[in-house]
């Protein structure tokens, strides 16, 4: 049995969250990224209220991918607490 990284398999319960403020202009990239890295894997994103639609984005890609989702926090409370 080969224990080389590339040939272990993701598990399908795999969840990867990103914490976003901000993130309008990387968004979609990272989305697409992660999936093609992570096909079966569930995308969290938890967005601290960005003001440059950041959120809006990400709802857009659910439309697409129903493994994305979407935490809003209404209060900017910063990386640690994301």
């Amino acid at each position: 049995m080969d224990d080389s990284p590339n040939s272990r398999s993701i598990p399908s319960d795999l969840l990867i969250a990103i914490c976003t403020y901000q993130e309008s202009q990387n968004i979609q990239a990272m989305l697409v990224g992660l999936r093609r890295a992570f096909p079966d894997a569930c995308l969290m994103v938890v967005d601290d209220n960005s003001p440059d639609g950041t959120a809006d984005l990400v709802r857009e890609a659910q439309r697409s991918d129903p493994r994305i989702e979407l935490i809003v926090r209404r209060d900017k409370r910063g990386l640690g607490s994301a």
